[in-house]
Order: structure tokens, then sequence, then C-alpha cells
């Protein structure tokens, strides 16, 4: 049974740290009043319960704590970092992993990170 839970436990660690990135930014005293809407920080409000993305590759909700933003550009870790490399796509937050040499012929990647 303890090495079920040492296990377990070992999981959830792992899981927790590959998470996405994300970050909180709470209601201000100064929103409060106007309770319908959450004010991003580019100064555009947005209405309670609402869900966008923004142009840093990012989907956000809000509601009545804050507003919540999380990565959604899945980042190349594990691919050959010699012979390729990667180029992002701003217009679909998107990787791809190319051959220095043949920026045709597209390169492995074991792992990708939120």
């Amino acid at each position: 049974m303890k090495v079920l839970w040492g296990s377990l436990m070992v999981l959830a660690t792992f899981m927790t740290s590959c998470s996405a990135f994300c970050y909180f930014i709470p209601m201000k005293v100064s929103d409060v009043s106007s309770p319908h809407v959450c004010k991003y920080l580019d100064g555009i409000t947005y209405p309670m319960n609402s869900n966008w993305n923004t142009k840093y590759c990012e989907n956000c909700t809000c509601n009545e704590r804050g507003i919540k933003c999380c990565k959604i550009a899945a980042i190349p870790l594990d691919c050959d970092k010699i012979e390729c490399h990667a180029i992002f796509y701003h217009q679909n937050c998107t990787y791809t992993v190319v051959e220095h040499q043949d920026h045709r012929k597209n390169c492995a990647v074991g792992t990708w990170m939120l």
C-alpha cells in the first residue's frame, strides 16, 4: 500500500509540474463598480463569465474573482537542438521543429509542454 501511495504522489507531482503556464489577475476594488465585466491588462473589458484568446497565445476566462489566463502554445522540449530549431507561428500559436540545413524537413519531438 505504501508503494502505491508513493507512486501516486510522484505521479501527482509530475502532473502538476507539467501543467500549462497560467496566471491570475484578481478583481480590484476599483473594478467592483463594474461588476459585470473584467478588465484585461491591455485595458479591454470582457463580459463576466466569458472566455477569449489573447494576441499573446493565451486563453483567458473571467469570473467574479478575476481573470485567469493560460498559455495555449505547446512548446517543443525534447528534440535535437544541434541539428534542429523551432519556428513559432504567431497567427495560430504553434511551433514547427525543422532541420537547420533544410527547413522543409521536420525534426522529431519527444516532448511538448503547454
